[in-house]
């Protein structure tokens, strides 16, 4: 393109402009093409990092543990946003963000180090479809489904900047991913069949199409909020939803709150789920930004009757925030 450009401006007269100015439109369409090229490439190996890689060592993993105890490893990802956000796209955390994101890798040590570290890997395939049976596990797809309405309900009815719709976008990605349980069984299954010497039944490989399913949908909901927001609330928000989803389907699924040994794992793993809760109330507290714009125009009005109390005319910025 740049030298269509040049050959197109070689004729202009001395002194006319239209030749320079073609030169730089065409730089900057090659400069915008490089960008797009650059971005796509790491598009893809983001996509190609966390749809293959990361499951393919989360399979190896799945071995050693159940996913209640490996879902909270996935809070290392934060260390690395924190630390290179700023430098990759520009994005600097706020002191709020690195706090939330301290009480949230701090909650995921404690569920990690607190939590069931039995492995159930000696079931047999009448065992792990007997599971699927269970009323509680029913209950839990129920609900589950019923959350997943919800949160499409907040994004497509509640405005871009407010609470819900943000709380949604965030949690959607990890709740979906939190459904560990269909690899877990995968590779029970497996081992079931391999030590019996049987074939595989027709189920594991519905369970592997479910496991990669759920984690590929969960992928592009956390792309599709990193579009809307920054990386390290999507970051964080995609943690701590699939942390709790997938301790609330192991403690359904596996049982795993009967295996905790001991008073203080009983005391300690609930503390790290409400230190996840703490960090998150910080990540997705109400934009004041969003209040006061939505409002400016009915104040300059002069017809602040609509107005909540906090935002009329005469409170003070600092009167703002402490009502807030």
């Amino acid at each position: 393109p740049l030298e269509v450009g040049q050959a197109a401006g070689a004729g202009d007269p001395p002194g006319d402009h239209r030749g320079e100015q073609r030169h730089q439109t065409m730089g900057s369409i090659t400069d915008r093409l490089g960008t797009t090229r650059v971005s796509w490439a790491l598009y893809i190996s983001g996509m190609v990092g966390m749809s293959f890689l990361n499951p393919l060592c989360c399979v190896l993993a799945m071995r050693y543990a159940n996913p209640s105890i490996l879902a909270p490893f996935s809070g290392l990802t934060l260390v690395w946003v924190v630390l290179f956000s700023g430098r990759a796209v520009g994005e600097h955390p706020g002191t709020s963000q690195k706090l939330a994101c301290s009480l949230i890798v701090l909650g995921e040590v404690l569920v990690a180090w607190f939590g069931d570290h039995t492995n159930q890997s000696d079931a047999s395939v009448e065992d792990v479809i007997g599971s699927y049976r269970e009323p509680d596990f029913h209950v839990f797809i129920l609900l589950m489904g019923l959350l997943f309405a919800q949160f499409f309900i907040f994004i497509k009815v509640y405005p871009h900047r407010t609470t819900l719709r943000k709380c949604s976008w965030g949690c959607v990605g990890g709740c979906i991913t939190g459904f560990q349980n269909f690899l877990k069984d995968s590779l029970t299954i497996a081992n079931a069949t391999k030590r019996s010497g049987g074939t595989l039944p027709g189920l594991f490989w519905l369970f592997v199409l479910m496991a990669m399913a759920t984690a590929f949908v969960g992928l592009l909901c956390l792309a599709a909020c990193m579009k809307r927001y920054d990386a390290t609330y999507s970051s964080s928000m995609f943690v701590v939803s699939f942390v709790i989803s997938a301790s609330i389907m192991s403690w359904v699924h596996y049982d795993t709150l009967d295996h905790l040994n001991g008073a203080i794992n009983l005391l300690m793993y609930p503390v790290g789920l409400a230190t996840l809760f703490s960090g998150a109330f910080i990540l997705v507290r109400p934009d004041l930004v969003y209040f006061l714009e939505k409002y400016d125009t009915t104040t300059r009005d002069g017809d602040d009757s609509s107005v909540p109390g906090p935002l009329k005319k005469g409170n003070s910025f600092q009167e703002l925030l402490i009502r807030r």
